[in-house]
């Protein structure tokens, strides 16, 4: 139900309206609502590294307040379709991307339980909600 005057008429002008699965009007546009990380300077790596990226999430990421100072060169960065990114810094290889497909990255380098939930798998050093 809409109340409001002007937006009944603005609702005139509309082509398309999109709803999610459960039935909730979005924007089309991601929004992070929470990024925790133990160090702040985790979240703005994750922000220049999103940077590099036209994938709806990572504008969201690289959106984040107070994270433009944070550069990485695009020659350090490689986008994966469907898995995320990778950049390469010195002898570092960090990964921005869906849980599973980092978690897999982990395994190779450090001991995951193949038991870990999605939830545990990745063993964040940063997590983010959109």
């Amino acid at each position: 139900m809409i109340k409001d005057r002007r937006a009944r008429e603005r609702l005139a002008e509309v082509d398309a309206v999109v709803f999610d699965k459960t039935g909730t009007l979005t924007s089309g546009q991601a929004r992070l609502v929470c990024a925790q990380a133990d160090d702040p300077a985790e979240i703005a790596v994750a922000a220049a590294m999103a940077r590099h990226s036209r994938h709806p999430y990572a504008l969201a990421i690289a959106a984040i307040p107070g994270t433009e100072d944070q550069v990485i060169n695009a020659g350090q960065v490689q986008e994966h379709p469907g898995e995320g990114l990778e950049a390469r810094i010195g002898f570092d290889a960090l990964r921005l991307g869906r849980i599973l497909v980092v978690a897999n990255a982990l395994r190779q380098h450090v001991d995951v339980p193949s038991s870990a939930s999605r939830s545990q798998a990745a063993l964040p050093v940063a997590e983010m909600a959109l």
